[in-house]
């Protein structure tokens, strides 16, 4: 009885970690999508955001 009830929960987490792993991997996937997105689409108003912070840099 111990030795079914072992390899059932082994198998249980088993299908657990593969399910969190690939869990992680969509969300990783979809992030790195949407953040190459956003970074292409703003690419000029990062740019112009990061001189204004060296001008101020600069005055200071």
């Amino acid at each position: 009885m111990d030795d079914i009830f072992n390899s059932n929960i082994g198998i249980i987490i088993d299908v657990v970690l593969a399910f969190i792993v690939v869990f992680l991997l969509g969300i990783g996937y979809v992030g790195y999508k949407d953040y190459a997105k956003n970074k292409g689409s703003q690419k000029t108003d990062v740019n112009s955001n990061h001189s204004d912070d060296e001008n101020n840099n600069l005055n200071i």
